[in-house]
């Protein structure tokens, strides 16, 4: 499955499944443009892929903002005469608490990440097709920050979800970036607007 001479923009490339997925397209031929507020982390990848003859930018971006978004999306299309495809994986964890105890600038930074920037990018990237992944417990940074300040007894009634799973075990990130370049190739032409599970079965 090569992606030789497409052009992919990816959110959240710095780390994670969006790391993973950055890597494996890199792989298969994608010139890359990169995304991430981890600026220090996206220059560290940016520079081993070049190393490695990949055609690749990064550029520190909120996806949060629209003005961002729609500046990062032009200058791609500028630097590569145009955008084949995006993976909009950027997103944030909020710890475990209740909805009633956010306060309103933290379930609006939230929402403004996870969901709304996502939006800003489907629309910067226009003309493709849209499909979205559901994944279930995936080994990543933001997993195991999400745990590191969880009560112990929450941590312990997860790591015993995942022995309930279907398939006993966490996900790996390369589980989740396989699928994911797969729906951004020509094998994927006509598949659109499907929500994808990867989650062990979670959802059987």
């Amino acid at each position: 499955m090569s992606l030789k001479g497409k052009t992919v923009a990816v959110t959240g490339a710095a780390s994670g499944i969006a790391l993973a997925v950055t890597k494996l397209l890199a792989e298969r031929g994608a010139r890359l443009a990169l995304a991430d507020l981890q600026e220090d982390a996206l220059k560290k990848v940016v520079s081993e892929l070049q190393s490695q003859g990949v055609e690749v930018v990064g550029t520190k971006v909120d996806v949060s903002s629209s003005d961002a978004v729609d500046n990062w999306i032009a200058s791609t299309v500028k630097q590569f005469g145009g955008l084949d495809a995006a993976a909009n994986i950027a997103g944030i964890e909020l710890g475990f608490t209740n909805i009633a105890d956010l306060k309103n600038e933290t379930w609006d930074k939230m929402i403004a990440i996870n969901l709304t920037g996502l939006m800003y990018c489907e629309v910067g990237a226009k003309g493709i097709r849209v499909n979205a992944i559901a994944p279930g417990p995936i080994e990543t940074p933001m997993l195991d920050s999400l745990l590191a300040g969880a009560p112990s007894s929450t941590s312990s009634q997860t790591t015993n979800t995942y022995s309930s799973l279907p398939l006993q075990r966490k996900g790996q990130a390369q589980e989740v970036a396989n699928l994911i370049v797969f729906l951004l190739s020509d094998e994927a032409s006509f598949i659109t607007g499907a929500i994808v599970p990867v989650d062990g079965g979670a959802a059987a």
